[in-house]
């Protein structure tokens, strides 16, 4: 287990028993240089309730710094297209073409971004490309009045806070829902005549934007094959624990050493049933609660 994990560049924080046989059955696990986890310690918990130790660790959460992107861009929709049409008869594409194919496709290409850099010259601009707020302005009050019945449910402990941070928590989910409801249902309206747009706005729905990078199949199927393999390993060798530890004791030994017989079911008659019923009730009147009854039907 240790091997696989720093064959993946990874980090396991817990290095005492988080069992009360003295086994690590729980770890923590993050990225070999990752800075999220400080401080981790392993507390007991009252063995009457679970026999596993609780484990705490300190997160160093920092907000993500938005990332910005810089973009170029032509305002294509305020260009005249007459006067383009004008300048660009003055180019040499216009007034002395070439005789071949591919030069007077490179004289038409240089002619018209030299057309484009006169009436629509590039423009270069940075946008943030973090996330946007989808909820109205009744959305948010109502989040920041959860968040601040928590803290004070947080500090005082009392039923009634409680109860009052759960009804503002349904209060926010409903307003929260509704509000994207709406967002969305207006952009798509706006969309509409649009296909371009309407496809922008499902693929924004999907999540279909949240790619994962390219990964090694490989890598992926042989790290999952050894996990799989060492996990059944280890409920192998519990299992032989458990089987060993059981059958010390005396009890286990003579309910083992029976071994149930083979039970055939056939269908029989009513009257047949009736009969065994009444042996049966018979034979529990009588306590001879060691008696083994068969029936052959």
């Amino acid at each position: 287990m240790v091997d696989i994990i720093k064959s993946r560049q990874l980090s396991q924080h817990i290095s005492t028993a988080t069992h009360r046989d003295g086994n690590v059955l729980d770890l923590i696990i993050t990225g070999d240089q990752s800075k999220l986890i400080t401080s981790v310690s392993v507390v007991p918990m009252d063995p009457d309730f679970t026999d596993h130790c609780l484990l705490v660790a300190v997160l160093t959460t920092e907000p993500p710094q938005p990332v910005v992107r810089s973009f170029q861009y032509r305002t294509i929709k305020s260009i005249d297209q007459d006067m383009f049409a004008a300048r660009l008869r003055t180019k040499s594409v216009s007034t002395d073409p070439a005789n071949t194919v591919d030069e007077f496709a490179d004289q038409l290409d240089s002619a018209v971004i030299e057309v484009l850099n006169e009436l629509a010259p590039l423009k270069t601009c940075r946008k943030r490309c973090g996330k946007t707020s989808n909820t109205s302005a009744v959305a948010v009050q109502v989040e920041r009045r959860r968040r601040r019945l928590e803290r004070t449910w947080k500090r005082s402990g009392k039923e009634t806070d409680r109860l009052a941070y759960r009804a503002a928590c349904r209060d926010a989910n409903r307003e929260i829902n509704s509000s994207l409801t709406s967002f969305y249902s207006d952009r798509l309206k706006s969309a509409d005549g649009d296909p371009r747009a309407q496809w922008r706005i499902v693929r924004e729905l999907l999540h279909s934007g949240n790619e994962r990078g390219d990964t090694d199949t490989t890598q992926d199927r042989r790290l999952c094959n050894e996990f799989c393999r060492f996990f059944a390993d280890k409920l192998e060798r519990i299992a032989r624990i458990i089987k060993s530890r059981l059958s010390s004791t005396s009890d286990f030994n003579r309910i083992a050493s029976r071994r149930p017989s083979a039970l055939r079911w056939t269908f029989c008659r009513r009257s047949t049933l009736k009969k065994s019923l009444c042996l049966f009730d018979s034979c529990r009147q009588n306590h001879h609660r060691s008696t083994v009854c068969r029936f052959h039907y």
